[in-house]
């Protein structure tokens, strides 16, 4: 790699005369900018509320925080800026990093700490990598009963129940961010069957708020959770939610959801054979 020396004349404040330049910000014209640099294929997609928001904002006040990249000028930080500068025709300010470390790691790092990444970003990256066990998630949320938030999808592929922090729901977000989402093909088979299970109750149910209702996370979770008690069958549950479907309503806790499932499940039975899900 050619490398070409550079000297940097700059106003210093007293109190920073001690300090030594690291990592400097450089501005390269945006004439420029479609030959001097490239873009992860790996890298999140470009979120349009974002772009729509840089574009409000640069032309008026210009790129105020400078693009991290490479040392062959691959963009690790600040794919959004860089698109908007070459689109409004603004210099794209950017440091070089100087760090030892992998590109993929780098982003990995810079974004967790940022916590700016979303579930889908990674479910991108790792379908670009080519992981199969992420390539076989996105073709099975692609399809139309499994039109499903991410963290849904993962609750119910892994058959969590639990919304809290630590242990299930941690490890299983963390798994999945770092690469380690693996499901078995019994895991696939339980998630085809629990789609089913929730087209089943939507369809009891009736109407098209009940369609969207059981895709929520509180249905989803309180599902989950009732399977588990060994008295409960979706069977039995399913023919008295026919007799008893104004009793069904839409919640707003996995909780609620449990009561009213409670009940219905429980309709003229004696005490002795009534379940608890709750």
């Amino acid at each position: 790699m050619k490398y070409v020396e550079k000297t940097f004349k700059m106003k210093v404040p007293a109190q920073f005369a001690e300090a030594e330049p690291v990592n400097l910000v450089l501005e390269m014209k945006p004439e420029r900018l479609d030959d001097r640099f490239g873009i992860h294929e790996w890298n999140r997609n470009l979120k349009t509320s974002l772009l729509n928001k840089l574009r409000e904002s640069l032309p008026k006040h210009g790129q105020l925080i400078p693009g991290i990249v490479d040392k062959v000028g691959n963009i690790d930080e600040g794919n959004h800026r860089f698109f908007i500068d070459k689109e409004q025709n603004i210099p794209f300010k950017f440091i070089i990093r100087q760090e030892d470390i992998d590109n993929e790691s780098y982003v990995d790092i810079v974004n967790t700490i940022q916590e700016s990444w979303k579930l889908e970003d990674y479910l991108h990256k790792f379908v670009t990598q080519g992981k199969k066990a992420y390539v076989d998630l996105k073709a099975w949320m692609d399809k139309p009963e499994n039109k499903l938030d991410i963290a849904n999808a993962l609750a119910i592929i892994s058959q969590q129940d639990r919304d809290t922090i630590w242990p299930h729901r941690e490890t299983l977000v963390k798994d999945f961010k770092e690469g380690r989402f693996n499901p078995s093909e019994e895991d696939w088979e339980n998630a085809n069957i629990f789609i089913s299970h929730l087209e089943t109750v939507a369809e009891t149910w009736g109407g098209e708020d009940a369609k969207k209702a059981v895709k929520k996370k509180p249905f989803i979770l309180a599902y989950l959770s009732a399977k588990k008690v060994e008295d409960f069958s979706h069977d039995i549950f399913i023919e008295r939610l026919k007799k008893q479907t104004l009793v069904m309503r839409e919640c707003v806790k996995a909780n609620d959801y449990l009561r009213v499932m409670t009940d219905i499940f429980n309709h003229g039975l004696q005490r002795v054979n009534k379940i608890h899900l709750v």
